[in-house]
């Protein structure tokens, strides 16, 4: 079986799992890396003569990424529009010459909000051409079919796969060693927020949040690389404001990542939205508590014990009173419920039949 998969991030750790575990039971995977417009998938389906069409994120096919500077061009809206119009023509021709069409869900728009009416419209016509749409559990399937006008027989649950794979290729260092690597030593509770900064991750928030909690027993590592210029200068104003906040805003190598979570008590997600997350799924699979908005796939992900909450300041206070013993016993569930549900073996399996002409 011959699968085409676009667009493909060569850096993107889910993806690579995927690419690799479809490989392992035979499957041939044509990664297609066009991440920006004009769209090129007919061409790539008319070359390589794939079976099976395996689409990712749509909002490369019609936006021109996530820095400000290209949408303060005029006309940049009206050449989204044009590209997303031949895109879902391309789509439609496409599906013709091939035997499945199959759509991963990884979000129901893009998370900079941008043209949402143009990201919608787009994503309800792939819905409807697509054979079928992968989703991470039944949560965000109900989701979806709302979302898109589908009959949610269109879609299937196929969770999200572990990090295992990093975490068995890095040194793993104690908590007491990780909190001297990192120059925290003393600090009795420690939250980690980790991965790129966002707008709608509401990093800001966070530290304006902690910042307003915080003991001196406490403090908060930021770590990841922000999209925006406007946004990493608001995230240095309050993080340097605060010398209980530390900031790493770089990409993290993978060699790096377990320190930053043997580190942790707790990651925090302090998403405005979130539909599914490879963060929450990394931290489970590093044996860390989640602090996470009780929204998308969450709630079916995190065990329970993993802190959910409606308001980002109730589940922090929440996780500065929950002992040590706890914190351990949850990051263990986590390691478990990854280990038992998250395997790739199971998931490439699971995928290969959503691949199956029936």
């Amino acid at each position: 079986m011959k699968v085409l998969m676009s667009p493909v991030f060569g850096k993107n750790h889910y993806q690579l799992r995927l690419i690799s575990s479809l490989r392992n039971e035979g499957a041939e995977v044509i990664p297609d890396y066009t991440n920006h417009p004009p769209p090129k998938l007919l061409l790539h389906v008319l070359w390589n003569s794939p079976d099976v069409i395996h689409i990712h994120w749509i909002h490369p096919y019609f936006l021109l990424g996530t820095a400000e500077l290209p949408y303060r061009v005029p006309g940049t809206r009206l050449i989204s529009a044009v590209s997303a119009a031949i895109f879902i023509l391309q789509i439609k021709v496409a599906h013709r010459f091939v035997n499945r069409l199959v759509w991963t869900v990884h979000n129901l728009s893009n998370h900079e909000g941008r043209y949402s009416n143009l990201d919608r419209w787009v994503g309800m016509r792939l819905a409807n051409q697509a054979d079928v749409l992968q989703v991470w559990d039944e949560s965000t399937k109900a989701e979806a079919a709302e979302f898109f006008r589908i009959p949610s027989s269109k879609l299937a649950t196929v969770p999200h796969g572990d990090y295992l794979e990093l975490a068995r290729n890095t040194i793993h260092p104690t908590r007491s060693e990780a909190h001297d690597s990192l120059g925290i030593s003393g600090y009795e509770r420690v939250f980690l927020y980790f991965g790129m900064i966002r707008p709608y991750k509401q990093v800001p928030m966070l530290i304006k949040t902690f910042s307003e909690l915080s003991t001196d027993n406490a403090c908060l590592i930021v770590a990841g690389k922000p999209t925006q210029n406007d946004l990493e200068k608001r995230v240095r104003e309050l993080g340097d404001s605060d010398p209980n906040v530390r900031l790493d805003l770089r990409h993290i190598p993978d060699s790096e990542i377990p320190t930053m979570f043997a580190a942790a008590d707790f990651a925090v997600l302090p998403y405005k939205n979130v539909f599914n997350s490879g963060a929450a799924v990394l931290a489970m699979t590093l044996s860390t508590p989640v602090v996470a908005p009780n929204m998308g796939s969450l709630p079916g992900v995190l065990p329970t014990g993993n802190i959910l909450y409606n308001r980002l300041e109730c589940g922090l206070r929440r996780a500065n009173q929950i002992d040590e013993a706890k914190i351990i016993s949850v990051g263990q569930q986590n390691r478990e419920a990854i280990e038992s549900g998250h395997d790739w073996g199971k998931i490439s399996k699971q995928i290969l039949e959503l691949y199956a002409d029936n």
